[in-house]
């Protein structure tokens, strides 16, 4: 017994949020004596489940019963639940009704987040959205007298200057991507806040900003201002001189995979001169952390969104970060808020609400996670595109560049080798050249060919261009790249990294390395292209024709590949679905055939079960069988012989002769399929047109099994 307790005790702590494992350990104890702990064990497993989405109402069923069983005061329990949740909506739509939406908002958050009062969300949305500000007390990180509630190490570089914290701990240097990281001494169980005025001044210090997630030196993910690099030509921002902010992470070795990198303005002036009568250029830099999502800003403005799959990513300390050189920070600032606090993904939904309601490009211009406009085209100088879905299933890269960004920073050999190196995924790549190139663009592309399709941007007003208007290039500057997905959805937004005056070597890096390699991963953009292929070609004439036994292979492939992102593939699983279901029930099939008058598309059923190797049991055999000594299959079967003799007579007078002698017969056979040929053959007969008739008797045979695939089972 004491072993086993062990065990579970163990694989508790390993995983506190199992659902499998909370419920078996209160099933032991509760046959051991131990029902109290059993149905706190149990309540946990419920709220674990009632957490998720979508909830398993079956698994909660269970819970509940196994809790019920276990915790006999329970019931008691759950009315005095209901009466004091009774009386505290009372009391907020008391509020609510008084006009008071800052006491409601109030009351709301603490009764939602502490006593997890049922309906005190949608409360609290509504007030927030009558124009209620939720009142948060930040903590104030650095107290503007020493560094105390920081982890401190003798080399960190960090120290105390009264209003700002100094940051240093190398001579500045661009070329050396050294950092030293402060840790804050504070944890976080729930959604949370950060964010800190930098004072990062070009040619002064490489990058500086904020850390959290951070597991160790070498594992965590940072908001990072790198300010620009004075000797432009070593860049790797493209034609950017100014400054830009990464999202980027840490592995361990080193190496920092970017989520997102986003040009900024650092020469916007954001102080008044000091008393010395310096001028200093302060930043802000936020990042909001709300469930999965981290939304990051800059001096007040929307960055992008980066959504992580697990939470796991996100645990860690929190702390700032610096290269060589010297920075400075000052109001560092943090929001810790309770593991169940209902307020941050509310108000984080409310927030994204208004910036997408304020029309043009999209908060911060990114389209991470949408699908982005078309290009507005002047002219296409190769490969004419409509849309985006016309290349089916591909993966697709929208480049928007310049011919003096391409003199500056080059990419037409990238796009060349990209083009060649991705063609097993069928990676398709659409360039936009800027509006300004009207006159020159035809020529240029003769000395440096673009693969894919190429378009002139589009003018309709004065500016720089329709398309580069909907993808804030004077933001982002060029080139701007953007990978979307199958689903036509940008999966990676961004630079391609390169230095200025450079010329590409294949194998070189760029910053869509990664997010393509995982996209191909992910989708299985290989499979999936040589897939596609082979449907075309192969798969979708053979079901268009019925042939199962030569569709099978890729209608079964077709369920290896990635599931809801690409129609064809849906399309596919729903053709083998469906001729699955009808075998399955294949009693219930053959009644809804005959309901229908169809009972001759039974066979052809059959024959698609032979090409799955789908035994009958006996019983349906039985009722099968009934089926085919029926007057319709009878009828049927008599039909056809009649169309067999017509078909092979040589004599046009005799085939008409005989069409007539089964246009009289066919008005007396039962099933839809002698009706609808009677409905063809007639005005044949009557034209005296021996060749339709002929065409017709050869084809009778095929009529089932084109109602089956057809209007059954929806091919």
């Amino acid at each position: 017994e004491a072993a086993a307790r062990e065990l579970f005790e163990k694989a508790l702590a390993a995983s506190p949020d199992d659902v499998e494992t909370l419920l078996a350990f209160a099933g032991y104890l509760a046959d051991h004596k131990g029902v109290d702990r059993a149905s706190k064990l149990a309540l946990e497993a419920l709220r674990v489940l009632e957490s998720r989405e979508p909830v398993d109402e079956k698994a909660v069923a269970a819970a509940e019963k196994s809790l019920d069983q276990w915790d006999p005061k329970r019931k008691a329990l759950a009315s005095l639940h209901e009466d004091l949740w009774a009386a505290a909506k009372r009391v907020v739509l008391g509020y609510r009704a008084a006009g008071m939406p800052s006491m409601v908002l109030d009351l709301s958050w603490r009764l939602g987040s502490d006593l997890g009062v049922p309906g005190m969300q949608e409360l609290y949305e509504a007030a927030l959205r009558e124009g209620a500000k939720p009142v948060r007390i930040w903590q104030l990180a650095y107290d503007e007298a020493d560094l105390e509630g920081w982890a401190v190490q003798t080399d960190s570089g960090y120290r105390a200057d009264g209003r700002t914290l100094i940051a240093g701990f190398a001579p500045f240097d661009e070329k050396v991507f050294d950092y030293r990281v402060l840790t804050l001494d504070a944890v976080t169980s729930g959604d949370w806040s950060l964010e800190a005025d930098v004072l990062a001044t070009k040619g002064k210090v490489n990058f500086c900003g904020l850390v959290f997630g951070r597991k160790d030196p070498r594992n965590f993910h940072g908001l990072i201002l790198f300010p620009g690099r004075t000797d432009a030509s070593g860049s790797r921002e493209g034609l950017a001189t100014t400054g830009f902010v990464d999202l980027a992470s840490c592995f361990g070795d080193q190496s920092f995979k970017t989520w997102r990198h986003n040009p900024v303005d650092v020469d916007a002036e954001k102080a008044a001169p000091d008393k010395t009568g310096v001028d200093e250029r302060w930043h802000k830099l936020r990042i909001d952390v709300a469930d999965l999502h981290v939304d990051t800003w800059f001096d007040g403005e929307f960055l992008a969104t980066q959504d992580f799959p697990s939470a796991d990513p996100l645990r860690g300390s929190l702390g700032l970060i610096v290269g060589p050189g010297e920075a400075r920070f000052r109001n560092v600032r943090f929001l810790a808020r309770p593991m169940r606090d209902i307020a941050a993904r509310i108000e984080r939904a409310v927030r994204m609400e208004k910036l997408e309601s304020q029309g043009g490009p999209p908060p911060g211009g990114s389209f991470l996670g949408r699908v982005p406009p078309f290009p507005t085209a002047a002219k296409w100088l190769q490969g004419p595109r409509k849309d985006w879905r016309e290349v089916g299933f591909s993966p697709q890269l929208l480049v928007l560049w310049s011919v003096e960004q391409n003199e500056i920073v080059a990419i037409d050999a990238w796009l060349r080798d990209l083009a060649e190196s991705r063609k097993n995924i069928g990676l398709e790549i659409v360039s936009v050249a800027s509006a300004n190139d009207a006159a020159r663009l035809e020529g240029y592309l003769a000395d440096h060919p673009l693969p894919g399709a190429v378009a002139l941007d589009a003018r309709a007003k004065p500016g720089i261009g329709d398309t580069f208007e909907q993808y804030s290039i004077a933001r982002f500057n060029l080139p701007r790249v953007l990978l979307l997905d199958v689903d036509d959805r940008v999966v990676w937004e961004g630079d391609p990294g390169f230095t200025r005056g450079g010329a590409w070597t294949a194998g070189g890096e760029t910053f869509l390395d990664g997010p393509l390699a995982e996209l191909v991963a992910k989708q299985k953009l290989e499979a999936l292209a040589g897939w596609g292929a082979r449907w075309r070609d192969t798969g979708a004439p053979a079901i268009a024709a019925g042939d199962l036994q030569t569709a099978l292979p890729l209608l079964e492939e077709a369920r290896t590949l990635p599931e809801g992102r690409v129609a064809v593939v849906e399309d596919a699983k729903q053709k083998l679905g469906a001729v699955e279901v009808a075998l399955g029930g294949l009693q219930e099939t053959a009644a809804a055939f005959a309901a229908a008058g169809a009972d001759p598309a039974i066979q052809p059923l059959l024959e698609y079960g032979k090409v799955l190797k789908r035994n009958v049991d006996k019983a349906t055999q039985l009722a099968l069988a009934k089926i085919r000594e029926g007057k319709a299959t009878r009828d049927w079967a008599d039909l056809l012989k009649r169309c067999e003799t017509i078909a092979k007579s040589v004599k046009d007078e005799r085939k008409l002769a005989l069409a007539r002698e089964l246009v009289e017969k066919l008005p007396t056979m039962e099933g839809r399929f002698p009706k609808e040929l009677l409905a063809d053959l007639q005005p044949a007969v009557e034209a005296g047109d021996a060749a339709r008739v002929a065409e017709l008797a050869s084809g009778a045979v095929q009529r089932p099994k084109r109602w089956l695939t057809v209007e059954y089972l929806r091919w």
